[in-house]
């Protein structure tokens, strides 16, 4: 009697422990794949490879589209001596959001406020991202 109490105990405890383990695998994460860089000028410097860009000063976006297809690796939109805004800034991104360039736009938000006619010293400066 005592030893079928220990054997039902055992496999009591045997079937907790399966499901116990078969729980905790269920709620283990995939080995996640490394995150996709959709940077093209990260991604090059990254390799130690050089990398060129080409500045847009005008807020027309098949100016902006011409300059993101030609083979450059980022566009800097100027932001620090012109008068475009971060309205024109994700217009033209959008209206050409497949190219291949990196977008980059920004000015000194703390210094120089949005609307202000000067665009501040180029730091702070914030990263768009299209795709």
């Amino acid at each position: 009697m005592k030893a079928k109490r220990v054997v039902i105990g055992a496999v009591i405890c045997t079937a907790q422990c399966l499901a116990i383990a078969w729980v905790m695998r269920a709620q283990q994460k995939p080995a996640a794949a490394p995150a996709k860089i959709y940077n093209t000028a990260k991604l090059k410097l990254m390799q130690g490879k050089p990398i060129f860009g080409v500045t847009i000063e005008s807020p027309d976006p098949n100016i902006y589209c011409a300059a993101a297809n030609s083979g450059y690796d980022f566009t800097w939109i100027e932001m620090q001596h012109s008068t475009l805004t971060y309205a024109d800034a994700a217009r033209m991104i959008w209206a050409c959001r497949g190219a291949k360039a990196t977008p980059r736009a920004g000015r000194d938000r703390k210094r120089y406020p949005e609307g202000h006619g000067y665009r501040g010293s180029g730091r702070n400066r914030s990263h768009c991202r299209h795709g």
